[in-house]
């Protein structure tokens, strides 16, 4: 295998997804203190960005902002500006849209996913 040394690269890690529960795996981390711990170990380990759900007290999927606000605190006293933090938007079948929701319209200035990967590629692929 030919490795290139200097090819930056950037490891993310998705400690707990929307899903995942204590019964599942004991360390699956379901709180803010937990997440911060977890940010932590993952950036001594060399990951640079952290992907991450926030919880309910009874482990159900939560997009409340102020959870969000209280994760990304914690994981900023835990690891400073050392981790890129990535809140996730999944609905994780818990919302569900309003019946005639946007996505029954048609979108004139909305972005394929292919055309998206094929942007972000480029700007990846193009030194600065």
């Amino acid at each position: 295998m030919h490795t290139h040394h200097n090819t930056p690269l950037i490891l993310t890690v998705a400690p707990n997804g929307a899903y995942k529960t204590h019964a599942q795996h004991p360390a699956v981390p379901l709180t803010a203190q937990a997440l911060d711990e977890t940010a932590r170990s993952c950036l001594d380990a060399g990951a640079a960005m952290i992907h991450m759900h926030v919880r309910r007290p009874d482990g159900r999927h939560l997009l409340e902002a102020d959870a969000y606000k209280e994760a990304t605190s914690a994981i900023r006293q835990a690891v400073g500006q050392s981790l890129v933090i990535q809140i996730t938007t999944e609905a994780a079948q818990v919302y569900e849209p309003p019946a005639g929701d946007f996505r029954s319209r048609p979108c004139a200035a909305g972005v394929s996913n292919s055309s998206a990967r094929s942007s972000a590629s480029s700007a990846l692929a193009s030194p600065t």
